[in-house]
């Protein structure tokens, strides 16, 4: 035992001397006092960043908020700059076409209520560590006119060292929708988009709301400029309530047939009820097709020559890039509610 005891009390000596060398060396000093510093440095900073908290939701909240309203006024590109920031990068693939439509109303004139965030609002959900902000109102004034409303709600998750809160999930529901000086428009819509946006719907409303204005004050250029060069155009003959005669039309003979039509009638009027619009839209084409009830009145002078047809109308518009969304298909089928006196 004593000899035992010997032998390890002379290594450990040994060991001594050897630490003592590499200590006594100025390069091996200060590799070991460096690895030193950097493990207690570590220890250091895990234990600062596990005790981080995210910054209140609140605070997040006025952020998005200061964005989609544009509080600061910044162009578009650097405003789209500061949404995209506010996501989660994963959340942007999986949720491409929820990011989307918050980037669709960038830069226009925009309200989010409520100003603060209300406590009833905002849901916590402890095992999935996120937090989920509900009942948004969002009122979007389009740059074309109209008006959008709806409601959203924001679920946010803290993610990395420092906790930053980032959106995961957008969702949005549509309250309300105006076009702007066309109440026909409005009424018993029907739409069924694929990849549509806010504003191609409307875009699509107005150009449908314009042919019509200019059919009723018998405007025959503004008339004319809604069609596309080469639309496709049908045209029907009604005698006793029925299709007497059906013809298809090249833009010109669309002209010619219009500006006499126009010289007949002192005052015309469309009426149009249950709308179905479908959308079908990707990067590269863009097309509508609109189906509703017309009912077409025209009065002569002093009411001397009347005449009136209810059909289904049938629109396909496609996205010119010279001109916006122009009609290049019209058919028309008539109902058997027709009143004709001349």
């Amino acid at each position: 035992m004593k000899e035992f005891m010997k032998r390890t009390a002379t290594k450990v000596k040994a060991t001594a001397q050897e630490v003592g060398k590499v200590w006594g060396n100025p390069k091996y000093k200060y590799l070991i006092i460096a690895a030193l510093f950097s493990f207690l440095v570590l220890v250091l900073l895990v234990g600062v960043f596990s005790s981080i908290k995210p910054k209140p939701v609140d605070f997040f909240y006025q952020k998005w908020r200061a964005v989609v309203e544009n509080s600061e006024l910044l162009v578009l590109e650097k405003l789209t700059s500061e949404y995209d920031k506010l996501w989660d990068k994963q959340a942007k693939v999986e949720y491409e076409e929820e990011l989307k439509k918050g980037l669709e109303i960038l830069g226009k004139e925009v309200k989010v209520e409520p100003a603060t965030l209300e406590p009833q609002n905002l849901e916590e959900d402890d095992i999935e560590n996120v937090y989920t902000i509900r009942n948004i109102q969002v009122t979007v004034n389009e740059q074309t006119g109209g008006q959008r409303k709806y409601n959203c709600s924001l679920t946010l998750k803290p993610e990395g060292l420092t906790k930053s809160l980032k959106i995961v999930r957008y969702q949005q529901e549509e309250r309300e929708r105006e076009v702007e000086g066309n109440s026909k428009l409005t009424e018993k819509v029907v739409t069924q988009s694929r990849s549509a946006s806010i504003d191609t719907e409307l875009r699509i409303r107005q150009a449908l709301g314009a042919w019509l204005e200019a059919w009723e004050q018998k405007d025959l250029e503004r008339y004319m400029e809604r069609y596309a060069d080469y639309a496709e155009i049908s045209r029907v003959t009604v005698v006793d309530g029925k299709e007497n005669n059906r013809v298809k039309l090249t833009k010109e003979q669309l002209r010619e047939r219009t500006k006499a039509l126009f010289s007949i009638y002192e005052e015309i009027k469309v009426d149009i009820e249950e709308q179905s619009l479908k959308i079908d839209e990707t990067q590269l084409y863009a097309e509508a097709n609109v189906e509703f009830l017309q009912e077409f009145t025209g009065a002569g002078d002093q009411g001397r020559r009347r005449y009136q047809d209810y059909g289904l109308k049938q629109l396909k518009f496609i996205n010119d890039p010279t001109g916006g969304w122009k009609i290049y298909y019209e058919n028309w089928t008539v109902y058997p509610r027709v009143l004709v006196n001349q």
